[in-house]
């Protein structure tokens, strides 16, 4: 008799165990899966929301209140768990500089221990802030300074094919071995998620292009903005350290582009 109450609780026990690891499973994946789906949510639907016409202007970034909160309810509809509901939360987005403060909360799958319901708050926020833009003092200045020290650069869609064969194949084909070794490690990390969707790159009116100017705008975001050609060459994180010559001017991929006729000037800079 003793054993049989030592075995009935022990299956108990069992059961409870089992109860409390469903439950702290189902919130752990939840918690993980929600915090990574509004991370990057979050990130497209700033890269989104970039005013690209202020940046052409002024060399800084600038994002659209609405156009982000549009895009990122689009967004997460879309890739959202369809069997869980979810509360969204807007808190402090500033345009200039572009930060987002997001949050959202949902609740845990319910687990019955001991014969009681059980489950948790699931709650995620993220804080983001997009870097980029020009060393222009006069970003927030309306006078006509601020708008002629900008250069304004326009690719063409050559450029994004020799880019995107560049970081998807390695090919060494288009601009030598060294300088697509430094392209590959250089962290392009938009440019390289651009590459990775492989689309339509027949002709400049293409979504898949228009994606393809926003990620060079993020990633050599040091560069665009600058007043001078020597200034934006020279800011190129693909090209090697040291000063700018024109025997190494093209080592760099902006450079190259611009000799090759990829990427042409059509802002005069002051």
């Amino acid at each position: 008799m003793k054993e049989s109450y030592w075995g009935y609780w022990l299956v108990m026990l069992g059961i409870l165990v089992i109860g409390v690891m469903l439950l702290v499973s189902s919130t752990t994946t939840g918690t993980t899966h929600d915090y990574y789906e509004l991370k990057e949510t979050a990130s497209a639907s700033v890269i989104d929301a970039v005013d690209y016409s202020y940046y052409r202007l002024y060399g800084d970034l600038k994002i659209s209140k609405e156009k982000f909160v549009e895009n990122f309810i689009r967004r997460f509809s879309e890739s959202a768990t369809m069997t869980k509901e979810y509360n969204i939360s807007f808190y402090d987005i500033s345009e200039v500089p572009p930060k987002v403060s997001v949050k959202i909360s949902s609740v845990s799958n319910t687990v019955n221990v001991a014969n009681t319901t059980n489950s948790f708050d699931l709650v995620n926020k993220v804080d983001m802030i997009l870097v980029g833009g020009s060393e222009n003092k006069n970003s927030k200045n309306d006078t006509d300074t601020g708008i002629k020290t900008c250069l304004e650069y326009q690719a063409t869609p050559e450029f994004a094919k020799v880019m995107q064969s560049i970081l998807n194949d390695k090919d060494t084909s288009y601009v030598g071995d060294a300088l697509t070794n430094r392209i590959i490690n250089a962290n392009l990390q938009n440019l390289a998620k651009w590459a990775s969707k492989k689309g339509d790159l027949s002709n400049a009116g293409t979504e898949y292009f228009n994606e393809f100017i926003k990620a060079v705008l993020l990633d050599f975001s040091s560069s665009f903005g600058r007043s001078t050609e020597d200034d934006f060459i020279e800011a190129d994180p693909t090209r090697p350290n040291g000063e700018l010559t024109n025997e190494n001017r093209t080592s760099g991929i902006l450079g190259l582009a611009i000799q090759k006729g990829w990427l042409n000037k059509v802002g005069a800079g002051s």
